[in-house]
Parts: structure tokens; C-alpha cells; sequence
């Protein structure tokens, strides 16, 4: 199952301070089992954030700046979701706070993440970067880049959308606000095939001044194919199969089909007599010629 954006909903933001909570909201067009994402960002580095029934994925910190945090938290998406309520402890007076939500349908739910890349704390500069590329597992479908930066920017589309890879870049978001001390956060997403080289990127910036910023790659884990199934009729003899050439070409094309070996021709079949009595002797239990 391929991997697909659904959306993204209205980022919120907030001057700061040591507790408070904000409710970004859910993007449209959700479906049950998509992978909700919660992107959030404080201009400080003792940042908790938190929302009821979702999961904290990582919480990374500026290595030396005291300005930036990020949070990824996290869901399955069930119908009847409301928008997440998402608190904070450790923040502090014009602190900047900003956090959006965005969804992907199509995830492996039960290991939904795939390659998390190396947090890459910027020195103080107009864009955001670099941040440290990746290449992903075999299953890692799909890497977001995320960015943060102390300071804010021109809006609309203040910040340019990335490239390379030769893959199609598209921009998640890139709320800022000149709430508290002012900042800006952006994240971008691109869907390839497994074990994809993603190499540094950097987040062009326009307008507002330098100041630190810091970001990660994080790849998705695409969802399997649903799993294949054989349907025979438990009162099928092995007499049957021997007199029902049709019926027999149908159960290899279904074999065939499960297991994606070459198609069967619908008159003759194409392999072996030995290997049809086989299969026939293992999905009737009878003893093989």
C-alpha cells in the first residue's frame, strides 16, 4: 500500500510560558488507521510536550543555543478524533510556541517509523541547515524533513520548498509567528522507493534575521500489501480435480497468484503434471501419485 499525504490542518501558536496548551487543528479528508503526526517547536530547550493518547516519537534539543526544541507525537487516526489538545511544562515567558498536524495514509502501523537521521544543530544564520541526510531501510517510503529556527520569516512562503534527490519535494507547512520573541518552524515531505539516499538538505529562508535553527530527517514505513487468500470448497475430492481441467487451471491461477508466480494459461496448464498432482494432493490431503 503506497504511501500518501492526506493533509495538513491550521498550525497554532502562542507567546510561551512556563505551562499552557494549544489546539492545532486535524487536516480533512482523514480515514481511519492514518498516521497522525504533531509537529511541535519551542523557542527554549526544557520544553515537555504532551496530548492524551498520543505518543512521543523523539523530543531533540539545540546543542548549544537554549532556543530550540522539537517534538514529533503521534496516533492512529479513529473516526470520531477531535482536534489534539497539546500541552506544555518547562517553557518560559515570550518563549515562542508553534505546532501543526499533518496525516499520511498508507503507514505501517505496527512500526510506523523507519530512519531517524542525526540531529543537526545550525550555528546562528538567515536559513535553516544543513541537516544531516539519511538513506532509508528497505520499507522507508517516505522522509520528512523537519526545521526549526529562532526567528521568523516573511509570509506567505518565506521559507522555498527543498529539492534533489531527483525526487518531488512538497511542503507540509512553515507556520512562524512574532508571538513572544518570534519563530518559525517548516517541514517538508517527499515519497521514493526503499533504501533512498536522502543527502543534507537546507531550509531557504526569507526575511526576519539570523538566528540559531536546528532540524532531523525521519523516514515512514510503507504498510504491506493486504495479505493474499486461496478460497477451495472443503467437499472438493481428489476424483474431482482429475476430471474438472477448468477447476484445475483455476486453482493453479489462484496458487499462482498468490505466491506472484507466472499466470497459468485458462486451457492448458503450463507446468508439469507432477507439480499439478502435487499442489492437488496438498489442498485435498490425499496421497500424491
Amino acid at each position: 500500500m503506497a504511501i500518501t499525504f492526506v493533509g495538513a490542518g491550521t498550525a497554532a501558536s502562542s507567546s510561551g510560558g512556563s505551562t499552557g496548551s494549544l489546539t492545532p487543528t486535524l487536516p480533512s479528508g482523514l480515514q481511519d488507521n492514518d498516521l497522525v503526526l504533531i509537529y511541535c517547536t519551542g523557542r527554549g530547550i526544557n520544553y515537555v510536550f504532551t496530548s492524551p493518547n498520543y505518543t512521543q516519537k523523539w523530543s531533540l534539543d539545540h546543542s548549544s543555543s537554549t532556543v530550540n526544541t522539537i517534538v514529533l507525537l503521534y496516533k492512529k487516526y479513529a473516526t470520531g478524533d477531535a482536534n489534539p489538545v497539546v500541552s506544555w511544562t518547562g517553557g518560559a515567558a515570550n518563549a515562542t510556541v508553534i505546532m501543526q498536524v499533518c496525516a499520511f495514509h498508507g503507514v505501517d502501523l505496527t512500526t510506523p517509523f523507519n530512519v531517524q537521521g542525526a540531529t543537526s544543530s545550525c550555528v546562528s544564520q538567515q536559513n535553516i541547515g544543513a541537516i544531516t541526510g539519511i538513506t532509508t531501510g528497505a520499507s522507508g517510503k517516505c522522509t520528512i524533513v523537519f526545521g526549526h529556527k529562532a526567528g521568523d520569516w516573511t509570509t506567505p512562503n518565506g521559507v522555498a520548498t527543498l529539492t534533489g534527490d531527483s525526487l518531488t519535494w512538497y511542503e507540509i507547512g512553515e507556520p512562524t509567528s512574532k508571538l513572544g520573541t518570534d519563530a518559525g518552524a517548516v517541514w517538508d515531505y517527499a515519497i521514493h522507493n526503499g533504501s533512498q539516499a536522502i543527502a543534507n538538505k537546507t531550509f531557504t529562508v526569507t526575511g526576519g534575521e539570523a538566528q540559531y535553527g536546528m532540524g532531523v530527517m525521519q523516514s515512514l514505513n510503507e504498510a504491506g500489501a493486504a495479505p493474499k487468500t486461496i478460497t477451495i470448497q472443503e467437499s472438493l475430492s481428489l476424483r474431482d480435480l482429475e476430471s474438472d481441467m477448468s477447476l484445475i487451471t483455476r486453482i493453479l491461477n489462484d496458487f499462482y497468484s498468490l505466491y506472484d508466480l507466472p499466470y497459468v494459461s485458462t486451457t492448458t496448464p503450463t507446468v508439469p503434471d507432477v507439480t499439478i498432482m502435487r499442489i492437488i494432493s496438498l489442498i485435498t490431503s490425499e496421497p500424491q501419485y
